[in-house]
């Protein structure tokens, strides 16, 4: 058996392209709700399996504590029931640490091939040496049982998985490029209601930016888009992980179920709206046109336009992704046609 472990959005096709391609019995594991209640709707509730998450709040003495206790729980019920479906391989993608997934991981290394595809380039992880990620990555490293790092991406802390803990994994790296005819394969046996789609519009997910500048924004931004494309042509992505942001003129729009991921519906449009998404550089990879507005919307760290534009242009692989600073900028490159 195949198990594959998942704790972002950005990687469903990715669980769905093995699924396609290895064609063995398979379980799908997530910490995420979400996620799991995704795939038990494209496969079924028997083949998704709820890692507990644990450690979300390390601010809180009290609570920090109670999970690490029960932690001790958790791995004894993990290693029974998990080892119950005699794996072979287990897949994983992410780059931060991913609470018990993590040590799952680790502990399974022993009886199965580790294989690890890479969503985003680790090369990049910097080291962040503030006392409070220090102490934060010493705990993480405790849970799992062995060394995490604690590091930086592009400006935002996060205790990470980097290559000590891939060589301890005995990880290799999953080679095969997704095979994107996988994807629309399962998509049109599974959602023929996406053929209209033309434009997704990411909702949310910014930080550093003041809420009424951002409707604002929209606003400027819907007015340009109503002149080209009919309200159901376009489609509206809430954030999974941030508030939603009402955003009037679209109302009349497509509103995409919240668990319904971004990088799924890139197959399905032209245009790709967004702030700082990692969607956006997908839509790019896929030829599609992906358009950040982190010109356009005002922030409060000015530092950051550049740490999103960085971001983003390390991960193109093929096609451009458009930055324009005004509407008349996003009137341009939604007219330009893609190369």
């Amino acid at each position: 058996m195949n198990l594959i472990i998942i704790g972002s959005y950005l990687n469903v096709p990715c669980v769905i392209d093995i699924v396609e391609r290895e064609k063995r019995d398979f379980k799908i594991l997530s910490t995420e709700d979400s996620l799991l209640d995704l795939f038990a709707e494209l496969y079924g509730r028997e083949k998704v399996y709820k890692i507990p998450k644990v450690f979300k709040n390390f601010g809180n003495l009290k609570v920090l504590l109670s999970d690490f206790f029960r932690s001790f729980q958790h791995k004894k019920k993990l290693i029974k029931e998990i080892g119950a479906f005699q794996p072979k391989n287990l897949f994983f993608f992410f780059l931060g640490w991913n609470g018990l997934a993590s040590w799952v991981i680790k502990e399974f290394s022993l009886i199965c091939n580790i294989y690890y595809r890479p969503k985003v380039n680790v090369d990049l992880l910097q080291t962040d040496k503030s006392c409070r990620m220090q102490i934060k990555t010493a705990i993480a490293s405790a849970v799992c049982g062995t060394r995490l790092r604690s590091g930086k991406y592009y400006g935002y802390s996060l205790i990470a998985v980097d290559k000590r803990f891939l060589e301890k994994a005995r990880a290799r790296e999953y080679l095969h490029e997704i095979d994107h005819r996988n994807i629309k394969k399962f998509l049109s046996k599974r959602f023929d209601n996406l053929q209209k789609i033309k434009v997704m519009i990411l909702n949310g997910g910014m930080y550093n930016v003041e809420e009424d500048e951002y409707v604002r924004i929209m606003k400027l931004v819907s007015i340009v888009l109503f002149k080209k494309y009919k309200a159901f042509e376009i489609c509206i992505k809430d954030h999974p992980h941030f508030p939603v942001l009402e955003l009037e003129p679209f109302d009349e729009c497509f509103k995409v179920p919240i668990h319904f991921p971004a990088s799924l519906l890139c197959y399905h449009c032209d245009v790709v709206v967004g702030y700082s998404s990692a969607t956006l550089f997908e839509a790019a990879n896929l030829g599609k046109k992906p358009i950040s507005l982190v010109k356009f919307i005002p922030t409060t760290k000015p530092s950051q336009v550049k740490e999103v534009i960085d971001y983003l242009e390390d991960h193109v692989e093929t096609g451009v992704i458009e930055y324009p600073a005004d509407a008349s900028g996003f009137a341009r490159v939604l007219e330009r046609k893609r190369t």
